[in-house]
């Protein structure tokens, strides 16, 4: 008899495991892994707290690194990160492998401490949690007289100098270009200038007028890649540019 109920509770443990193994499979089907037979893509049948914290979205595709930590997923809902930053329920975040913010969308505007107001939607973020591509809620004065425009896009180099913005105002470079308000700027991480609509006509000091309410833009050497002229211009090596057609060259000789 003591046999007998051995074997029926051994079963019972049996069945009680199998449906958990069942109920478990069930709960996240794994889409492929990685070599260590990590799972790399997978998806949950319901929703699903992520070891970050978050909630995943159920029926998502669900991404990890191979060492299991979170690469891409889907909030179920809105998650508040410290620092008064929201993510937005239902939208996709990427994590860089540090565990930081990649990309994400914000369900809020949000004050950076000593910078701009970030407008809720898409914002882009380096390893180390600093803004890399951002729009502006409001106005914002980046440096001396430039004034990145409320409900632009601005990107930053991972140095924090500038790469894109549009100017709010004119604004006048080093050299005396103009920038002209509401085009967007587009600067080397020198700080040379790459592309720019200029404000007004520029003459250089090799006699070359580069016409106002047009694009300019420069190899990273600061030699012409593409332009447009007042008049006719004859440069040092034969090349007639034509007043009023745009010039463009392929490479900096």
């Amino acid at each position: 008899m003591k046999q007998v109920r051995a074997m029926v509770s051994t079963a019972i443990i049996i069945f009680a495991a199998l449906l958990y193994g069942i109920a478990h499979s069930q709960e996240q089907s794994v889409i492929d892994t990685y070599k260590n037979g990590n799972p790399h893509t997978s998806k949950y049948s319901s929703d699903k707290a992520a070891p970050e914290g978050f909630i995943i979205k159920k029926d998502t595709v669900y991404e990890q690194y191979e060492g299991g930590k979170t690469k891409r997923a889907t909030l179920a809902d809105n998650f508040k990160l410290p620092g008064d930053m929201v993510l937005k329920g239902g939208t996709e975040i990427e994590l860089h492998e540090a565990g930081t913010l990649a990309r994400a969308v914000l369900a809020v505007d949000w004050q950076i401490p000593n910078g701009p107001v970030i407008k809720a939607g898409e914002v882009e973020f380096y390893n180390d949690g600093r803004t890399k591509k951002a729009v502006v809620a409001k106005d914002f004065e980046l440096m001396n007289g430039f004034i990145i425009k409320a409900g632009t896009t601005h990107e930053l180099y991972y140095s924090r100098s500038l790469k894109k913005a549009v100017p709010a105002k004119d604004f006048t470079l080093p050299d005396g270009l103009i920038v002209k308000a509401g085009t967007e700027f587009e600067q080397y991480e020198s700080g040379l200038v790459k592309r720019m609509t200029l404000a007004e006509d520029y003459q250089k000091s090799n006699g070359m007028i580069i016409k106002g309410n047009t694009e300019l833009e420069n190899f990273e050497n600061q030699k012409i890649k593409r332009v447009t002229l007042v008049d006719d211009w004859k440069a040092p090596d034969g090349v007639l540019i034509k007043a009023g057609v745009e010039f463009k060259r392929d490479k900096a000789d």
